[in-house]
């Protein structure tokens, strides 16, 4: 979901009985943010891996990522209009139509088999499910990814959704999704067969382009998109240990 609004509370305390009232009668209110209910006194781990310090705290998550709390009247009408701007500017910053802003190649098995076996291309493929939270988490930043790289003859983004090929998944992502793969171009060291590197670095797009001019001898610049992850000062010093990026791919 784009938006959801989280109400942390404890269901035996006056004045979060009176705030659940409210959420649950914006809940019902015409709008497309979600809404959910977290009693902290059942489930106490929530507020330690939350940060919740205070109760009730109503708190809202864009895209799977937690983001501030609520600060506004506790009013039904209030947190829906409030949850429903914040739907609004989700929209505008990634773009209503789904298909004009998705760059990065859907793949299925026949077209997976061809192009992981095209030896003048360098493809990376994510190996997700739309079911998967976690997979959702990243989308954005793929997205990033597969525009940085979009239009170079010689190397391609792509992603396989597991559930529609699941050989793919008991090879490539029997760990778990997401998972990353990159299908180097084959050359005669190889037999000309294509060379598979699983990616393994830190999942944010800054280092997954670092990651991707360095095996294929690029030099592109990050194409920003709204809602990406940073890349950290410390994450930067261990991709590239203080060398900065080699020139030469290190298979």
């Amino acid at each position: 979901h784009q938006v959801v609004v989280v109400n942390f509370c404890d269901a035996h305390a006056g004045k979060c009985r009176l705030l659940a009232s409210e959420v649950e009668k914006a809940a019902e209110m015409e709008g497309r943010a979600k809404y959910a209910y977290v009693d902290c006194d059942e489930y106490p781990e929530a507020s330690q891996i939350y940060g919740v310090d205070e109760l009730p705290t109503v708190r809202l998550f864009v895209r799977g990522r937690m983001m501030d709390d609520y600060k506004g009247r506790r009013m039904a009408g209030d947190i829906s209009k409030h949850a429903e701007e914040l739907v609004r500017k989700v929209d505008e910053a990634l773009g209503k139509d789904k298909g004009a802003r998705e760059v990065a190649i859907d793949l299925n098995g026949e077209t997976f088999h061809a192009s992981t076996h095209n030896t003048s291309l360098s493809l990376f493929v994510m190996f997700h499910s739309p079911s998967c939270s976690a997979c959702a988490r990243l989308y954005t930043d793929f997205e990033a990814v597969a525009r940085t790289f979009k239009g170079l003859p010689d190397v391609a983004v792509a992603k396989l959704n597991v559930d529609t090929f699941p050989e793919a998944a008991e090879k490539y992502a029997k760990y778990g999704i997401p998972s990353f793969v990159l299908f180097g171009k084959a050359d005669r060291f190889f037999g000309f067969k294509p060379r598979e590197v699983v990616y393994a670095d830190f999942r944010v797009a800054a280092a997954m382009v670092k990651f991707l001019n360095r095996k294929c001898a690029v030099k592109q610049k990050l194409a920003r998109v709204p809602g990406m992850l940073e890349m950290t000062a410390g994450m930067e010093e261990q991709i590239t240990g203080g060398q900065g990026d080699a020139d030469a791919p290190d298979w």
